[in-house]
């Protein structure tokens, strides 16, 4: 019997804000689907701008946690433990804490439980992320453990020499970032595209009736969003635009609106909604995504989520979004100028060529994404991602770990 493995996570593994901690879960899914002995430990801080509760939150995903105090004396937090589909599951519930504040004041109990979970469990496989020095001081201790270590990266942050101390592999999440760390350890990551919960994909449907825009942030191009909503609610009578605040607030997005002279008003064509605990329940009415993302996408899971579940995508083709085969997105590029530091609105006829696919696609009536694109797409992401990659993946990563380990420490 394998030896078991342990996912190390400085967030929530079930975070609707962030790509990588999904990623990984998906991984542990997999891997204990074909009987791997897996166990996960994390907390529960997110990076969505509003925090979430946590044992509500998990409540809508099915899980229902047994709740341990014992650690709560003082100031300390209290430990969820539960199991969900074959994963073991240790939470530091860090409250209203966000990923980026916990570690100043819980760092070190999170740290004790990571002690205490390597002794009970004996893993011999840690796959973690982040490079905090925090972070970075665990990593040590799983290496003391004599478990080896697998860095799984789904942005570039770790882009520097110290971000691969005690590090034995490395997993990238789409050949844009194998790519990208490839000039930095010599040797080509393994790969590992983003795994798709089947519980999270639903079949194309001729109820979606929303153009959904996700995280109404600089970075995510918002302000080419809001002219772009600007110009679609003129062109097509009785379009209906969703925009999910996760890491990007509503408000965000109506004061770029207003900088660029624009009167969004919130109404039966614009609505903006939290993030949701299941992925499928954004995609259910939704017939095209919009990725009009201005700085690279490091991975572009969000389109992949969308392919999955029969959703037309039309993006700006930068990062991952440009790397993934023609059945996941259609590409429309922003104007060049355009960058995560751009903080003026795109003019109206930067968004014209996105108007004009929209106005395409939504042709079909009330199926706003052609159903043959949408079954394509579905297609084209079977084909990236099997599950079956999960272990091999690791394997490969602990293969190619000697490039880590040559780097020299900066």
């Amino acid at each position: 019997m394998p030896a078991p493995i342990l996912m190390l996570l400085s967030s929530s593994p079930f975070d609707p804000s962030a790509g990588s901690p999904r990623s990984v879960l998906e991984v542990a899914y997999a891997l204990a689907a074909q009987g791997r002995e897996v166990h996960c430990l994390a907390t529960t801080a997110v990076e969505a701008a509003q925090p979430l509760v946590a044992l509500p939150w998990l409540a809508q995903l099915g899980i229902h946690p047994e709740v341990d105090r014992r650690g709560a004396v003082g100031r300390g937090c209290t430990v969820l433990r539960a199991r969900s589909r074959g994963v073991a599951f240790t939470l530091l519930d860090t409250g209203k804490l966000g990923v980026r504040e916990f570690d100043f004041l819980h760092g070190v109990q999170f740290s004790r439980l990571l002690a205490q979970v390597i002794d009970e469990v004996g893993p011999s496989v840690v796959v973690t992320t982040g490079g905090t020095p925090p972070e970075q001081s665990r990593r040590e201790l799983v290496r003391q453990s004599g478990a080896a270590l697998v860095l799984h990266v789904s942005s570039e942050a770790a882009l520097h020499p110290l971000g691969f101390e005690h590090v034995d592999g490395v997993i990238a999440s789409s050949g844009y970032l194998a790519g990208r760390y490839k000039a930095l350890l010599g040797s080509e990551p393994a790969q590992l595209n983003p795994l798709i919960d089947d519980e999270d994909v639903l079949a194309p449907t001729r109820t979606r009736r929303f153009v959904t825009f996700v995280n109404p942030t600089p970075g995510k191009g918002v302000y080419f969003a809001v002219r772009l909503f600007d110009q679609l609610q003129r062109a097509i009578p009785g379009i209906r635009i969703r925009v999910v605040a996760t890491r990007g607030t509503g408000d965000q997005m109506l004061v770029a609106a207003r900088r660029g002279g624009i009167n969004l008003s919130i109404s039966d064509s614009l609505t903006i909604c939290g993030p949701v605990a299941r992925p499928r329940d954004l995609w259910a009415q939704t017939g095209i995504l919009l990725m009009p993302s201005v700085q690279p996408e490091p991975v572009a899971r969000l389109a992949l989520e969308a392919a999955a579940n029969g959703v037309a995508v039309i993006s700006s083709g930068r990062g991952a979004l440009g790397c993934w085969p023609a059945g996941i997105s259609t590409i429309v590029p922003v104007p060049a100028e355009m960058t995560a530091e751009h903080d003026a609105v795109a003019s109206q006829e930067a968004v014209v060529p996105w108007v004009e696919e929209v106005a395409r696609l939504s042709s079909s009536g009330p199926l706003l994404a052609a159903e043959e694109m949408a079954r394509s797409a579905m297609a084209v992401y079977r084909a990236l991602s099997p599950a079956e990659r999960a272990p091999v993946a690791i394997d490969d990563a602990l293969r190619l770990g000697d490039a880590a380990a040559a780097i020299p420490n900066a």
